[in-house]
């Protein structure tokens, strides 16, 4: 079996991937799938195939410090998903390998272009949310989603410095940021900031987004820190599956 799955390209499966959600969709299924009134569909790469010594035209290359290869295929994967559902429904896969007439190795940006346009292709009035970790917060990126009509929320990882998270900062002072704070049920400070249409970064700024995100005061001294850019509005209203309970305001503080 494997011997004869080894021969099969992984676009050859995407009708069927195609024919699935289709009935899915025909009998109602999809419809409990819905979070904030679209679908979330979360994009990642996954490794699929790692050897020092078995390889195919296909394979991607790493070069390690001692002189030995590594030949490897990953997979970029798109996946519905709801929080709170266990049953995750997988799209195609789009195969990140070494791509014809190239020396380079492929990568995760690269697979996106193919499949993100392919997604909308197979699923053109299905409205999606795109999950998606840093690697993927940058304008090009953006940019490509906009173009084929996702909303997303992308991993931000702002660092200290950026004109994103100086934006959100300054708004601090200005009221253009609005910041809720409270305390956790282990009586931890914690809270949540959020902006809207702000540049992404110098470089593109007229690329806007909406940013939000929720920090926690560790007992260690440390703050842990969780942002991301969407193009979803803020208040948190919007944003309910980041509240555990409707906790009446008091004092301008939540217990969260």
């Amino acid at each position: 079996m494997r011997t004869v799955l080894d021969g099969v390209k992984p676009q050859r499966l995407r009708p069927v991937f195609r024919a699935i959600h289709q009935e899915l969709q025909r009998q109602g299924i999809l419809e409990g799938y819905r979070f904030l009134g679209k679908y979330l569909v979360s994009i990642d790469g996954t490794g699929i195939f790692s050897s020092g010594a078995i390889s195919c035209p296909d394979c991607c290359i790493k070069t390690h410090k001692d002189g030995r290869e590594e030949y490897y295929h990953q997979m970029l994967a798109a996946v519905l998903v709801h929080p709170d559902k266990n049953t995750v429904l997988p799209f195609f896969r789009q195969a990140i390998t070494k791509q014809d007439g190239s020396k380079k190795n492929d990568c995760e940006h690269n697979a996106s272009k193919r499949l993100i346009p392919q997604l909308r292709q197979d699923f053109p009035r299905m409205e999606m949310i795109l999950l998606q970790d840093a690697l993927s917060c940058n304008a090009p990126h953006i940019r490509l989603l906009k173009s084929n009509g996702y909303s997303f929320i992308i991993t931000a990882k702002a660092r200290s410095g950026s004109l994103l998270l100086k934006t959100v900062l300054d708004g601090l002072a200005n009221g253009s940021t609005q910041e809720l704070a409270g305390t956790t049920s282990k009586k931890l400070r914690c809270g949540y900031r959020y902006a809207n249409d702000i540049p992404l970064n110098h470089a593109n700024q007229d690329v806007r987004v909406n940013y939000i995100d929720y920090w926690e005061e560790r007992p260690d001294g440390t703050t842990f820190i969780y942002d991301c850019v969407t193009d979803i509005p803020s208040p948190p209203t919007t944003w309910r599956m980041w509240y555990a309970q409707p906790f009446p305001l008091e004092g301008g503080e939540r217990n969260l």
